[in-house]
C-alpha cells in the first residue's frame, strides 16, 4: 500500500525519488526499495497484504530477476516458513538450491488447518507436524497492535467457548 501511494504521488507531482523522500522525510533508497515491490507478481503481493510473507521477505525477492525462481521462493516461504535469513541464502544460490533439499511435505490436513487460521488471524500461521500426533503452531505477527489484535481474536474464540481468558 505504501508503494502504491509512492507511485501515486510520484505521477501526479511528477517527482524524482529524491524529491519525493525529501517530501515525506524519507531515504531516497527506502522510497526505492519500496516502488521495487510493486513489480512483485501478483501472488506475491497478495502474499504480502495478507501477512504470509513478510516485508523482509519482500524485499529478497524483489531482487530475484528469474520470475519462475522468485514464484518458486515465494511458495517455498509460505510452505515451509522460511526466514528471512534463509530466504536470502536460497535467492543467493539460485533455482539449483531447491534441487538440493529434499521438500518438506506436509499433510492436506495441515496445509488446510494454515489455511484456516492464517484467515482467521489475518496473518501467517505456521504449523509443524512431528511423529506421534505431536507438533507445533507458530502465529506470525508484525507489530505489537497485531498481536494485540490476534490476543483479542483469540480470547472471544475462548469466551465463546464457554472458557473465561487468561488473565
Amino acid at each position: 500500500e505504501l508503494a502504491e501511494a509512492y507511485q501515486a504521488l510520484l505521477d501526479r507531482h511528477g517527482l524524482t525519488h529524491e524529491e519525493l523522500a525529501d517530501r515525506v522525510n524519507k531515504d531516497r533508497s527506502s522510497i526505492s526499495n519500496s516502488l521495487r515491490l510493486l513489480a512483485l507478481p501478483d501472488s506475491i503481493r497478495t502474499a504480502i497484504v495478507h501477512g504470509t510473507i513478510s516485508l523482509g521477505h519482500a524485499k529478497v525477492l524483489a531482487g530475484i530477476q528469474d520470475q519462475a525462481w522468485l514464484v518458486t521462493l515465494g511458495q517455498k516461504i509460505v510452505s515451509d516458513g522460511l526466514s528471512v535469513r534463509t530466504t536470502e541464502n536460497l535467492a543467493r544460490l539460485g533455482p539449483a538450491a531447491s534441487a538440493t533439499k529434499e521438500p518438506v511435505t506436509k499433510s492436506p490436513a495441515v496445509h488446510e488447518l494454515e489455511a484456516n487460521m492464517s484467515y482467521m488471524l489475518n496473518t501467517k500461521v505456521t504449523v509443524k507436524e512431528r511423529k506421534g500426533g505431536k507438533g507445533s503452531m507458530t502465529i506470525h505477527f508484525g507489530n505489537r497492535d497485531q498481536i494485540n489484535r490476534i490476543m483479542l481474536i483469540l480470547s472471544k474464540v475462548m469466551v465463546d467457548n464457554g472458557r473465561p481468558p487468561a488473565s
